[in-house]
């Protein structure tokens, strides 16, 4: 095991504080902004590399499909339902934008953390498709059944539903390596030395993956630290929805899926808790200029939410990565033990 792979736990809480520290020089959030798709674009290119695209079937994987896709289309908005009530009782924009972003799982870093800790990663790539397209069906729908119950403010949500095209643009950080590792994966199967081409791009995928974790990271602290610092009375509610929601759907997800093994088991507690912000963020964002377009002066704040969600995400993921690995290397001890 490599100095960075021993370390990483450290290097990825070094890397948010060097982002947090940058994001107050002159101009350095912005900048980070415009690079956050890109560094996330080469994570993901790092990350999909390293899977077998070609070869992969979600029957192999069935079961722990089925369980992702379930639980975040039935499971979480169940348990979010009554979270955004407690926290965000006015139901206005906020609100709206806590729902948007706690209904859609993670498609993509959350790969590399469930890797990280030990769990059965290459399953939650299998269901990464059927999980995009659950949170472009069942959002809207959950939405509405939440402003028909009155968690949200019903004049808002009929402002921005049906969402506007473009948002659908905002898939394509994800979809764009994605498709180029398929691409480069079938071409690599037509003779032996695109094959060694190939296994090199790997090898040197697999040595980047935590220098872009690491990059991500700092540009993601550096980039955000400061929209969500504006609002100090709300980052506080905020703050504590999504720890509460991530603690309950972790402990929720480790139990109920106590019948799986223990790698199923990470997959879906990690699937669980990890939530979509970077890609469903310039959907909320399209969401707030609608109503900001229709005199909504709540509007303005829907960025902040997300953005606080992604921030404790990190922390939370940085902390669940930790945990499992030392779980991890004290059943290796334990079993080495004579």
């Amino acid at each position: 095991m490599s100095f960075m792979e021993r370390h990483q736990v450290a290097l990825y809480l070094g890397s948010m504080i060097v982002g947090v520290a940058c994001a107050g020089l002159s101009g350095w959030s912005y900048a980070s902004e415009q690079l956050v798709p890109y560094a996330l674009g080469a994570l993901l290119w790092t990350n999909f590399a390293l899977m077998p695209l070609t070869g992969m079937s979600v029957g192999q994987y069935k079961r722990l499909a089925c369980t992702v896709v379930l639980t975040a289309t039935f499971g979480t908005p169940i348990l979010v339902a009554p979270l955004v009530s407690l926290f965000i009782p006015e139901g206005g924009p906020v609100a709206l934008a806590a729902v948007i972003v706690l209904l859609a799982p993670c498609v993509d870093y959350v790969v590399v953390f469930t890797r990280i800790a030990g769990g059965e990663y290459r399953g939650l790539l299998a269901a990464t498709p059927y999980l995009l397209g659950a949170q472009l069906i069942f959002i809207p729908v959950w939405t509405s059944i939440y402003a028909y119950i009155g968690i949200l403010d019903t004049r808002v949500v009929g402002e921005i539903f049906p969402l506007p095209a473009e948002s659908y643009l905002s898939l394509t950080p994800l979809i764009v390596p994605l498709v180029a590792a398929y691409l480069v994966q079938r071409w690599s199967t037509r003779s032996p030395q695109r094959q060694q081409t190939y296994e090199r791009v790997r090898s040197m995928s697999d040595t980047a993956m935590i220098p872009l974790m690491c990059l991500l990271l700092a540009l993601m602290c550096s980039a955000y630290t400061p929209a969500v610092l504006n609002e100090t009375q709300l980052i506080p509610r905020l703050a504590g929805l999504y720890l509460t929601y991530a603690i309950l759907a972790g402990v929720a997800a480790w139990f109920l899926s106590r019948a799986m093994s223990r790698a199923e088991r990470i997959s879906v507690t990690f699937s669980a808790v990890t939530r979509n912000a970077l890609i469903i963020y310039p959907v909320v964002a399209l969401c707030a200029q609608r109503l900001a377009h229709n005199g909504n002066p709540e509007a303005k704040l829907m960025g902040a939410t997300v953005l606080t969600q992604t921030l404790t995400e990190l922390l939370i993921m940085v902390a669940m990565t930790a945990i499992f690995r030392a779980a991890f290397q004290d059943r290796k001890n334990t079993a080495e033990a004579p």
